[in-house]
């Protein structure tokens, strides 16, 4: 791989056809500022780019992958006969280039239509997958008759046309995968009947890919480039024979049979509508699984989010300590060498994804390593791979995150992590960088009743809506959230973060309760690292809570 200016000021002063060339010679990581100014320069960059395309440099490292997305940010219908011509030759081995051509072509909408019938009437699978991926993502009503009538002559390609289908959301599709479902090859039985259900019931499910093309073409956490979608899946998936051959036969069922299920499913049986249940896609905390908001790219509740949020501002420094040491040593083995650096500073979260790939291989790594992990190893080494483990992930959530809420700037993403109010209250010992503790305060009540009554007239504490019987006790001045209430029988459960904000937590509900709560016992999590590591439901705590 050649050296490649990636500073704002460089990349500003190279000539069209050199800007656009640098997108062909990265590697696989996003070239953000690159392809931010290529779109900066306007619709004469994707006319270099289209002509790239076509006429390809002979460049050990070219790769067409950042043209094609770049294309795809224009949506020129110019360029799709282009574009066309790519995916009828697309590279076999790469399912990347592959995603990105096809989200690129049908970025242009139905204009494109009469130029994607060449890939849809191909002899050549591949061409006409590509095809129904376009109508697919067009999601149009010409697209969706289209597909329709796709799914009537090529029953054969049924892993590809039932979730196109389903992704279209066409009502019309029920009818042609109920032709389709007898003529489909066995293994491609469940992806129709899952089809089936979705158009039947008008299930609708979160489009979980990122709008923002900063974040679409990152790598994540499965794939090291970028999450190719179900349509990229499905293409390596129908090249590998193993994978094929492990497509479970489904034994043949009418549609009666595959809807029955399906009402089920949804929660009223025999019932000839129904809907996706709404508790199964409501973000929970990370901590301890209550229903939580997402923000910077974390989901906590509100009792939890300043921990995590403090949490993620270490790692954004410790990145940015990272790359900041790589910088200068490149640097310095250019000037020793006599050459010119063609790195940048450390400007923004754009950077920060220079590393990214190496934070998620090493995530891949340290999961393939947890599951090869000798039982022999100490609790101390297994506490070592799963501190690495959850601090590489929540390094990505907070980046990916951060992007997608619009926040570009070091500084912005530091104050954004920053707690809003100072980090010592009253006296407490929870400071930032210091200790955090999971302690719970444990009453028996005498009169639940009375108890609610008296909670809901406390001055500092509120219901919270979305849960019954749990309450928020916050720091009335700045709103800041200090801990929660939880009625549970004739029991009730403080739980804050620190021993000291419990103790004030504790003398307010006797007050507030009187005589119709008291004091069982208090129970203190040496650390808040092992729920977050281990998950919801197993804390692990090498000394075991401590009973007061």
């Amino acid at each position: 791989m050649i050296d490649l200016p990636t500073d704002r000021r460089a990349l500003a002063a190279l000539p069209l056809q050199e800007l656009v060339l640098v997108l062909g010679l990265t590697g696989d990581v996003l070239p953000v500022r690159a392809m931010e100014e290529a779109l900066r320069r306007g619709p004469g960059a994707a006319t270099v780019a289209a002509h790239l395309l076509q006429d390809p440099p002979e460049h050990p490292d070219w790769d067409p992958l950042w043209i094609l997305v770049l294309l795809g940010r224009f949506a020129d219908p110019r360029h799709a006969p282009i574009l066309v011509d790519y995916l009828e030759r697309a590279p076999e081995d790469d399912h990347y280039v592959f995603a990105a051509a096809v989200e690129a072509l049908a970025a242009s909408g139905d204009e494109i239509l009469p130029e994607v019938e060449r890939l849809l009437e191909s002899p050549d699978e591949d061409a006409r997958l590509a095809g129904y991926g376009v109508l697919a993502q067009l999601s149009t009503p010409a697209s969706g008759a289209r597909l329709v009538e796709a799914a009537g002559k090529d029953p054969g390609m049924a892993d590809v046309l039932a979730p196109a289908l389903e992704r279209s959301g066409d009502p019309a599709g029920v009818g042609a995968l109920a032709e389709m479902l007898p003529r489909a090859p066995e293994g491609f039985r469940s992806d129709i009947e899952h089809a089936l259900r979705v158009l039947h019931f008008g299930i609708e499910y979160p489009d979980m890919m990122p709008r923002d093309w900063r974040l679409r073409y990152r790598c994540d956490r499965v794939w090291p480039v970028f999450d190719p979608g179900w349509l990229g899946v499905a293409r390596l998936g129908r090249r590998d024979p193993e994978l094929m051959a492990r497509r479970a036969p489904t034994p043949l069922r009418t549609v009666e049979e595959v809807l029955a299920v399906g009402a089920e499913a949804a929660g009223e049986p025999g019932a000839s509508e129904g809907e996706a249940p709404d508790d199964l896609l409501a973000p929970i905390c990370i901590v301890c699984g209550a229903e939580g908001d997402t923000r910077q790219g974390i989901t906590t509740c509100r009792l939890h989010h300043e921990g995590i949020r403090m949490q993620q501002r270490g790692l954004l420094e410790t990145l940015v300590g990272e790359l900041v040491e790589i910088h200068q040593a490149e640097a310095g083995e250019a000037e020793e060498a006599g050459e010119a650096w063609v790195g940048g500073e450390v400007e923004d979260l754009s950077d920060l994804f220079v590393l990214l790939p190496a934070a998620e291989s090493q995530w891949r790594d340290l999961a393939d390593e947890a599951d090869l992990v000798d039982d022999a190893a100490s609790p101390a080494e297994l506490d070592d791979l799963q501190q690495d483990l959850y601090e590489a992930g929540l390094l990505v959530d907070t980046l990916r995150g951060l992007i997608a809420e619009g926040v570009e700037s070091l500084e912005g993403a530091r104050a954004r992590l920053t707690p809003g109010t100072p980090a010592t209250v009253e006296g407490e010992s929870m400071v930032e960088g210091g200790a955090m503790v999971i302690t719970r305060a444990h009453f028996r009540l005498r009169d639940p009743e009375a108890v609610r009554m008296a909670l809901s007239r406390a001055h500092a504490i509120e219901a919270d809506p979305r849960r019954v019987d749990q309450y928020t006790w916050f720091d009335a001045p700045e709103r800041r959230v200090l801990g929660v209430v939880e009625l549970q029988g004739t029991g009730l459960t403080l739980e804050c973060l620190s021993e000291e904000r419990l103790a004030r937590g504790r003398a307010l509900l006797e007050r507030v309760a009187g005589p119709n709560l008291s004091h069982r016992a208090t129970t203190v999590q040496a650390s808040l690292d092992p729920v977050i590591r281990d998950g919801w439901g197993s804390p692990r705590n090498d000394d075991g809570p401590r009973w007061n």
